[in-house]
């Protein structure tokens, strides 16, 4: 039997409380998990994957996140265990995250003249 733990950020308030765990035994199991389930319902939804021991929800471009995005649900104890394809980030979406580190929000991927 495996287990997923919800990712809470830290600077959600959870009042002291321990983030919710589930047990599963396949990947259906794991994408019926409530807290799972509900990323798929998000528009622009592409696909689940996995990096290190982290479960990802992966979403493809809309006219707010041009280059797409991608969010973590939850850390899984036994990644290995679980055929999901490895997350890795796009091109775009490394441009787009280092000018948001540089405090750079108005940064759109598709406005930029880059080499091909």
């Amino acid at each position: 039997m495996n287990e997923i733990v919800q990712h809470i950020p830290a600077f959600v308030e959870t009042m002291g409380e321990p983030p919710p765990r589930a047990a599963f035994s396949t990947l259906a199991e794991l994408e019926a998990v409530p807290f799972v389930a509900r990323w798929k319902t998000r528009a622009a939804f592409i696909r689940y994957s996995k990096s290190d021991n982290v479960l990802m929800a992966e979403y493809g471009p809309t006219e707010k996140e041009p280059v797409g995005s991608h969010w973590v649900i939850g850390f899984i104890r036994d990644i290995s265990s679980v055929e999901l394809p490895q997350w890795t980030e796009t091109e775009g979406q490394r441009l787009q995250r280092e000018a948001w580190n540089r405090g750079d929000r108005s940064f759109r991927y598709q406005d930029q003249d880059l080499p091909v």
